[in-house]
């Protein structure tokens, strides 16, 4: 894929891509695609406009989505009381009361 991909672009998608300002040495069929996608984007096709911005790494939804998971996780664990912080403050209570119940 990256082989066709790299290939120079044909004479009338280099027409095309030059008109639009794109370099000769960089026409090639990444950029035809590309220039597609644009095209696309630009007569208010949604998804052509999504794909772009995750292309440019604009699209944080996943970033977003990893985020909530792991606030979800962390709520689960608080009304769970599995934390460290609980563990820490059980065992020293723990301590407290044995060494108490072997002093009598």
């Amino acid at each position: 894929m990256k082989l066709l991909l790299s290939l120079p672009a044909c004479d009338s998608d280099l027409t095309e891509l030059e008109a639009m300002g794109i370099p000769i040495e960089e026409s090639d069929n990444e950029m035809v695609i590309l220039k597609g996608l644009f095209l696309r984007a630009a007569t208010g096709d949604v998804a052509a406009s999504k794909e772009i911005r995750n292309i440019l790494g604009k699209d944080n939804s996943s970033e977003e989505l990893a985020l909530k998971k792991k606030e979800l996780a962390l709520k689960e664990k608080q009304l769970t009381g599995d934390t460290g912080e609980n563990d820490i403050v059980k065992n020293w209570v723990e301590a407290v009361i044995g060494s108490d119940e072997n002093e009598e």
